[in-house]
């Protein structure tokens, strides 16, 4: 797979019939075995799975000011599910549409995503955009160790 990426602003993301699972961990093993529980959860629900796999990352800042990321996995179904149908630790949501959003397009080795972030960040910088901190990653294809994502990166909501 060829190495690209590119950049896109405004842009918007919007996701339906979203089942959420929050994850504590970042080691590629728990995100793997989170991602396949949230689709057999989509599926004993009576749902069927749809679109790629998201991934969100949310700064937190603890009491003692140390920012860390709160991260969840999110895929859509094709029919809306209840959370009754759903264990405990998942949530779901009717739609989540995120505005203003810088857009990266990425497509190269999963050991590069780090540049994803750069991107964002340098993007942002030149066009004076203040971002909100949070990153939707859409993880729209993979090869092997290659990969093709998505990134969606939100700018402070601006009061008119």
């Amino acid at each position: 797979m060829r190495r690209t990426i590119g950049t896109e602003y405004p842009r918007t993301l919007v996701l339906e019939n979203v089942v959420r699972r929050r994850i504590r961990a970042l080691d590629p093993g728990h995100v793997r075995d989170t991602a396949v529980a949230l689709v057999r959860d989509i599926r004993d629900s009576g749902g069927t799975p749809r679109g790629p796999l998201v991934q969100r990352l949310t700064p937190r800042a603890n009491e003692d000011h140390v920012v860390a990321h709160e991260t969840a996995l999110m895929r859509q179904s094709e029919t809306p599910l209840s959370p009754a149908d759903l264990p405990p630790d998942v949530e779901v949501e009717p739609r989540v549409e995120v505005t203003d959003c810088i857009l990266v397009r990425f497509r190269g080795d999963v050991s590069d995503l780090d540049v994803v972030y750069s991107k964002i960040n340098v993007f942002a910088y030149e066009n004076e955009i203040e971002l909100d901190g949070t990153v939707y990653l859409v993880f729209a294809g993979e090869d092997g160790t290659s990969v093709e994502v998505d990134a969606f990166a939100p700018a402070v909501s601006r009061e008119p």
